[in-house]
């Protein structure tokens, strides 16, 4: 009879454990991120033989990380890497464990749309579609309109190199971000052969725009030797740029913001 008992009780939490991967992938699909990453990394740490445990610790680190939970996704990518050398997106995993938050998707970016904040989008627009991507770049074309009237197209690459991205529009290659993001941080770079400052004067901000609520933004400002005013863009994880200001001393004022996005499905 005590046999028997437990070995219910051991088909009972196989059970539970198991069925924490289907949860996981309906709070996913419900829109609930730390949920979702609770039930994959609950369902890999306790079923770490599993088929299924490393993309369970893979999806659990990359919501994590998406979160800017960095401190949860670094240890899950790390056993992801150790015990699982076969695992099938291993170069994102490695990617992901040293940058993070990942402030502009590479990998998983299809296409945001922005609009001028004062109307919407009413007056003008810009839709930037991703045209291809490989190791550690993304080319994307970017449209820009005035009403429904297609004023100008560009392609524009994003590059990864080492620990910065980079933005190159032509000739110009512009380092947008330098990782690890965190508030102080400052480079210098050039734009159409301006030379800008760059600083990260805050993260973890929030951000209300009319494509939703973002948390753990980073603030990063553009400033231009000799100008009164600066540019501030206002990145998201997992997302991108949400938001661009023009702002001085004693002024901020909104001029685009995201208007939708869209990302690939895993």
């Amino acid at each position: 009879m005590k046999k028997a008992l437990i070995i219910m009780t051991v088909a009972l939490l196989t059970g539970c454990h198991a069925h924490k991967f289907k949860e996981g992938e309906t709070l996913e699909k419900q829109s609930r991120p730390l949920q979702a990453a609770a039930s994959y990394e609950s369902f890999a740490v306790k079923r770490p033989d599993d088929p299924n445990a490393a993309e369970a610790f893979y999806r659990a680190a990359r919501l994590y990380a998406g979160l800017g939970l960095c401190a949860r996704s670094a240890p899950l990518y790390e056993r992801l890497l150790r015990h699982y050398p076969d695992f099938k997106e291993r170069e994102k995993a490695e990617r992901g464990l040293f940058i993070c938050p990942d402030y502009f998707p590479l990998d998983r970016a299809k296409a945001w749309k922005y609009g001028d904040s004062e109307t919407g989008g009413q007056n003008a627009t810009q839709v930037h579609s991703v045209a291809g991507r490989g190791k550690g770049w993304m080319k994307v074309d970017a449209s820009i309109f005035a009403g429904e009237t297609l004023v100008q197209k560009t392609e524009r690459r994003y590059e990864l190199r080492d620990m910065d991205l980079f933005e190159k529009t032509g000739p110009s290659s512009t380092l947008m971000l330098s990782y690890p993001v965190e508030t102080g941080k400052t480079w210098t770079t050039t734009e159409g052969g301006n030379k800008l400052f760059m600083r990260v004067d805050r993260t973890g901000v929030k951000v209300t725009v009319r494509g939703g609520d973002f948390d753990n933004c980073a603030k990063v400002r553009r400033a231009m030797a000799g100008m009164p005013s600066w540019i501030y863009e206002y990145y998201a994880p997992g997302v991108g740029r949400v938001l661009t200001t023009v702002a001085g001393d004693d002024f901020e004022n909104r001029v685009t913001e995201l208007i939708e996005y869209e990302q690939e499905k895993d």
